[in-house]
């Protein structure tokens, strides 16, 4: 039983990103076990022959003494319709394997391609995405995730992107966003119009 993982982009042979994942990583496991990990995120992996072109998924599962590996090409997701969901007991602060609460809220979707989950009234994060939001001059990102992205860490960390509190009545003053992790990387996506967030 592996209850927290790692999703780590390959892009022609190269690991994106590494030292985000592994802090997140060393701070997930401390809070999980209480204690620091003994071994960096994916200790002694080598990268296969066969992916050291095109983008692929890494995974990497872990529990207290050890991690498993996983890599398959990355296939991407167009989403352009976000059903709003309300889940206001949801809790995924850390990166578990365990995503039942997800599957249920997708049962809500109906004709939209992911979810956008309200908790307390306040805007988070699709199913397995951050989100951002472009007001028309900045992109900015809700201060209330599930989840503390690497890729929206870096975004901020960066200045690319700002965090402020968005309440689910504040959507509609936007006019575009685009849904942000590891695996879809920013100024590669294509804004989505607002309209594509459904009430």
């Amino acid at each position: 039983m592996f209850p927290l993982f790692e999703t780590i982009c390959v892009e022609d042979g190269k690991i994106l990103c590494l030292d985000y994942h592994q802090r997140r990583y060393k701070t997930a496991y401390s809070q999980y076990w209480s204690k620091q990990p003994s071994t960096p995120l994916a200790d002694g992996f080598a990268l296969p022959h066969n992916c050291k072109t095109g983008k692929y998924k890494l995974k990497v599962s872990y529990n207290k003494h050890f991690q498993h590996i996983e890599i398959e090409p990355y296939t991407f997701k167009h989403i352009e319709r976000l059903k709003i969901v309300s889940a206001d007991t949801i809790d995924y602060s850390l990166k578990y394997t365990d995503r039942k609460a997800f599957a249920d809220l997708l049962l809500q979707r109906h004709n939209c391609h992911d979810v956008l989950i309200i908790k307390n009234g306040m805007v988070t994060d699709s199913s397995f995405c951050n989100i951002v939001f472009f007001d028309g001059k900045k992109w900015l990102t809700p201060s209330t995730p599930l989840l503390q992205g690497t890729a929206r860490a870096r975004l901020l960390e960066q200045g690319h992107i700002k965090e402020i509190e968005i309440g689910v009545e504040d959507i509609k003053r936007f006019r575009s966003f685009r849904l942000i992790n590891a695996m879809r990387h920013f100024y590669e996506l294509k804004p989505t119009a607002i309209e594509g967030i459904v009430f």
